[in-house]
């Protein structure tokens, strides 16, 4: 469909299929460029997929995902010239959150949080600029520590400690540029030996 604008023809919307996803994609173009909200449906059941916001050609504005079906979010963020930026977050298929941290200028900072199916956190990782930075902990699914320990430029260092999922340390050592390094002592029964 078009729509005059000034006397020319200057937007026009279409619906796109798509056979390698078998999928359905719908919005408007403003000259040549992407414009306003873009749907993407499943090519045989017609559910929702995805909608997304555009600007000037650039996702801006709010992403959402579906899981089959169209009704259950699987993914909520948000873009701005064509980065993601700010708050992002997906969900588990029962609805409950999985994911959730921050974007700046397309890249995650700050703490990244997942969580488990119940609500529990599985774990919580410092990013700065896109990059592993600081601390990192992991949790199983009853609350108990599952690991603690630190990143520095995206590689594990420092001392890392794992826990048996009674809470009870399961392995003690040190990384260093991602590896291993040194004695690790690991811990059976209330006994530990050297590794």
């Amino acid at each position: 469909m078009l729509f005059p604008k000034d006397g020319s023809f200057h937007e026009r919307c279409a619906s796109y299929g798509s056979p390698p996803r078998n999928a359905f994609l719908s919005g408007c173009h403003s000259g040549r460029k992407r414009t306003g909200e873009w749907t993407l449906l499943d090519g045989d059941s017609r559910d929702l997929v995805a909608k997304v916001q555009f600007e000037n050609g650039k996702e801006h504005g709010t992403y959402l995902e579906y899981y089959a079906g169209g009704k259950i979010l699987r993914e909520r963020s948000l873009y701005s010239g064509g980065k993601l930026e700010g708050l992002y977050e997906e969900f588990h298929e029962n609805g409950e959150r999985r994911a959730l941290y921050h974007l700046t200028g397309g890249k995650q900072t700050g703490l990244q949080q997942e969580f488990h199916e119940n609500r529990q956190l599985e774990s919580a990782v410092s990013y700065e600029d896109g990059v592993r930075q600081g601390s990192a902990v992991g949790y199983y699914p009853n609350g108990n520590r599952r690991v603690i320990g630190q990143h520095e430029n995206d590689e594990k260092t420092g001392t890392w400690i794992r826990f048996h999922e009674d809470g009870s340390v399961k392995e003690t050592g040190v990384y260093e540029h991602d590896e291993k390094e040194g004695p690790w002592i690991t811990y059976d029964k209330g006994e530990y030996q050297a590794e």
